[in-house]
This record gives C-alpha cells, sequence and structure tokens, in this order.
C-alpha cells in the first residue's frame, strides 16, 4: 500500500517575476499591493514584483485575503491593529477604504 499523497496545491503557488517562477506559500504574504498592472506581494523575506491585476488576484486568493482598497489586499491572518481607516501590518499602514 502507497500512503496518502498530500495535496500541498492549497498551500503553495508559483509567482512568475521577470524570468524566474517562484514558490510561495500563502502564509508567507503579508499583504499585497497594487501598481496598475503589476503587483508587489510584500512577504516575510521578500518584495516579489509580478505582472497581475489585483481582480486576478482577489478571485483566486484564500478566504483570509480580503480586499480592504483599491490598492491593497491584506492577509487577514497578518492583522496586527485596525484603528481608525487604517490596518497595521508588520509595521506597514494600509488604508481601509469605505468601499471594501
Amino acid at each position: 500500500n502507497e500512503p496518502p499523497k498530500t495535496d500541498t496545491s492549497t498551500d503553495n503557488f508559483f509567482v512568475k517575476s521577470g524570468k524566474e517562477l517562484i514558490r510561495l506559500s500563502y502564509g508567507q504574504i503579508y499583504y499585497i499591493e497594487g501598481l496598475g498592472d503589476y503587483v508587489t506581494l510584500v512577504c516575510r523575506d521578500s518584495n516579489i514584483v509580478t505582472y497581475r491585476r489585483m481582480k486576478e488576484l482577489e478571485d483566486v486568493l484564500p478566504h483570509n485575503f480580503q480586499r480592504v482598497h483599491l490598492s491593497y489586499i491584506v492577509n487577514t491572518d497578518k492583522i496586527l491593529k485596525i484603528s481608525d481607516n487604517q490596518i497595521l501590518i508588520n509595521e506597514k499602514k494600509i488604508p481601509l477604504s469605505d468601499k471594501y
């Protein structure tokens, strides 16, 4: 009998940045900042810029990622504090929009 195969696709994904494909786990991402047709994935160890639209990412990210502003999607597991119209994640103040 073979052991059951573990499905890791729900925890990891690949992001194209320049000519590289970088493997990330969702838990590494603090927040995502939109820059036109590009986004910056702000992670524990690095920032990764990739050619994706915010809407595309919003549709495929797990439920703990929430759009909070036209230019930001946050990992709700990484929120340290919410005050007034700002979210604090890893020393970064992210605006919280009324629309979201």
